[in-house]
């Protein structure tokens, strides 16, 4: 099937209502769009710059809910940036492989497409919480945790439907153990950067 451009494609507002009550048609929506691979990558880089700006705002007004590598990734925001795109692509690819391991379905494309779009959804989330941390912080925290749950229940939907698997939470298992390999694998990594906690004093 020809790939169409993404500016002429795609119910955008119903998959974007569809990601957060239904996720595994708006996965199905997505994966029938065959989105080109040069607007996926567009899109990701325009996702990680926006997310940085949001992110270095958020850090400005209420700097305390920032963890300290976090700050000092920021302070370097198109490393930062790059490191975003980098591990969005990583995941996505990922998502593919790991998938195909277990014996799935889905393309690298489709992951792709996928992974980028849940960050679409979380930068909208983010927005709403750098516009909640100047009314009211304590909701900015409510949101960021309700966030976090959705984006893991709607990922394994996700990747359920890209591969053809039955059981989203056996998915979701297995999305949050290769999370922990993830976390500990950039935590190594931010080490080897020197990007750790600076000691005060």
């Amino acid at each position: 099937m020809a790939k169409e451009p993404l500016s002429t494609v795609g119910p955008w507002p119903e998959i974007a209502r569809d990601s957060l009550t239904r996720p595994r048609e708006a996965a199905r929506r997505l994966i029938a769009l065959h989105v080109h691979p040069r607007d996926l990558v567009f899109v990701a880089m325009v996702i990680s710059c926006i997310g940085i700006l949001i992110a270095y705002a958020t850090m400005r007004i209420g700097g305390g809910m920032i963890d300290p590598v976090s700050a000092e990734l920021l302070s370097m925001p198109l490393v930062a940036a790059g490191m975003e795109f980098a591990v969005m692509l990583t995941v996505g690819w990922l998502t593919w492989k790991i998938g195909q391991l277990f014996g799935g379905k889905g393309t690298l494309q489709a992951a792709v497409t996928l992974v980028i779009w849940l960050n679409v959804m979380l930068l909208g989330i983010q927005a709403l919480q750098f516009v909640a941390l100047a009314v009211l912080p304590v909701l900015a925290a409510a949101l960021a945790l309700v966030g976090m749950v959705w984006a893991l229940w709607a990922f394994a939907n996700y990747v359920t439907e890209l591969h053809g698997f039955d059981n989203p939470l056996m998915v979701m298992g297995g999305i949050v153990l290769t999370g922990i390999v993830l976390l500990i694998a950039l935590g190594l990594l931010f080490a080897l950067m020197g990007l750790t906690p600076r000691e005060v004093g």
